[in-house]
């Protein structure tokens, strides 16, 4: 499998829902406090009007209880070592932005674009996320993992979540969030079910057989292959970690002012803090040929543009989480195409809360379109249109074909019969098809 990467920049997208009478119930109290249904459960986390007013939303204790007693036996179902095929979406530590989250779903992949498809990402496509699911100071951390747990019973065989480091840590600000909104025995229960759901997290993945997905690093303790991974057992407990379970976690590449960092030799160094190791470049390079895998994908790592390549490009890090605890810092994400195109998408960092309505009247007022600026001063040099003046207008237009005068008003036509953020209702015929 033949690996190029391609770059991109995206835009943010939000999710816009309009406020309508659904089909189903879902914006509805949930009646049955003690039970859920599972399609409701996961539209409840996609109805966002916009993120001022979003807050979060209402669990109950039982119906918590009960999610997560059956999402703790579809972890447990599977091996520490996963593999899926490609197509696939490869995301990095999302640390609890739910919104980034939400953006990455509503980015179609170019085929989806060409076919105009219809149905939403999230249904269709398959994922991997690299662990650290929960972060620091991030007000939706529960909804973040629920949404993907949920995803997860919905679409078994196409999500894959990875266990990081904030999933191997007894106290968490995530405890404390759970402790917050469910005192007492209730919320000791809630933890508890996570705690044991975070345990049987798989370790790592491989995508297409050339593609090692992990948190964080490699194990000198792979002896015959990566294989390997797939005979450990899976432990209830949270702390207790198998010795290469611990490397793939914790382990991570030596800085590049770091002794050992330009050694030719492949060097695993004991890293004191975490009780794990620190390799460099020739590790990796060793490791792919060793394993016969063309890239290693990992997280853990904050970064300025999300993403970053090392080892001769065997090693990319990737990010999720723009504006990370108020930084500057883009995210980014990986595509894998059927042919194992692996395509890097930036996401830029977003005003959290920002009404969406408020940003078109900012965009409309300083005249931003999205293009490149070059490209709107040529256009507005050609055109130099008056106010109000429909003529100017129209003869612009008429400079182009006529098919795509045509076609452009068939996209106008489609554009006002049918919105292009998808209503709930249909969410609910995506998740009806699995």
């Amino acid at each position: 499998m033949a690996l190029r990467a391609i770059m991109k920049e995206v835009s943010a997208k939000k999710l816009s829902v309009k406020k309508r009478k659904l089909k189903n119930s879902a914006e509805k109290e949930v009646k049955d406090e003690n039970h859920y249904e599972l399609a409701d459960f996961v539209v409840r986390h996609f109805r966002i009007p916009n993120w001022r007013e979003y807050n979060g939303i209402k669990y109950y204790p039982k119906e918590l209880v009960a999610f997560l007693t059956d999402v703790i036996e579809v972890f447990r179902a599977e091996k520490t070592l996963c593999h899926i095929s490609p197509p696939v979406t490869i995301v990095g530590d999302l640390n609890g932005h739910l919104q980034d989250l939400v953006r990455i779903f509503n980015i179609k992949n170019e085929k989806a674009l060409k076919e105009e498809d219809g149905k939403q990402v999230f249904a269709t496509e398959k994922f991997v996320f690299l662990g650290d699911l929960t972060g620091e100071n991030q007000k939706y951390n529960l909804e973040t993992v629920c949404l993907l747990f949920g995803l997860k019973m919905l679409y078994c065989n196409r999500y894959i979540l990875l266990r990081g480091y904030e999933e191997t840590r007894s106290n968490t600000e995530f405890r404390n969030q759970i402790m917050s909104k469910f005192p007492g025995a209730a919320g000791e229960d809630i933890w508890s079910k996570f705690k044991t759901a975070f345990s049987l997290l798989p370790a790592a993945a491989i995508v297409g057989e050339k593609i090692l997905c992990v948190h964080s690093g490699i194990s000198p303790l792979v002896k015959r292959s990566i294989g390997e991974l797939k005979e450990i057992p899976k432990r209830d407990t949270f702390e207790n970690l198998a010795p290469i379970v611990r490397d793939v976690i914790f382990a991570r590449p030596c800085e590049p002012e770091e002794d050992g960092a330009d050694s030719e030799d492949p060097l695993y160094i004991f890293h004191e803090p975490t009780n794990t190791r620190k390799f460099n470049d020739a590790a990796i390079k060793h490791f792919c040929e060793k394993e016969k895998i063309d890239l290693v994908v990992r997280s853990h790592a904050v970064l300025s543009n999300g993403f970053r390549f090392s080892a001769d490009k065997k090693l990319i890090t990737i990010f999720s989480s723009p504006s990370y605890k108020d930084m500057p810092n883009k995210g980014a994400f990986l595509r894998v195409s059927q042919e194992g195109v692996v395509s890097i998408i930036q996401l830029r960092p977003t005003d959290k809360n920002e009404n969406p309505e408020d940003k078109k009247k900012k965009k409309k007022k300083s005249g931003e379109t999205g293009k490149p600026e070059s490209a709107e001063k040529e256009k507005r040099s050609k055109e130099k249109p008056k106010k109000g003046s429909r003529s100017t207008v129209s003869e612009s237009r008429e400079k182009g074909s006529k098919e795509k005068t045509e076609e452009g008003d068939k996209k106008k036509k489609k554009a006002t019969s049918k919105p292009k953020s998808r209503e709930i209702e249909s969410l609910y015929d995506n998740l009806s098809e699995k």
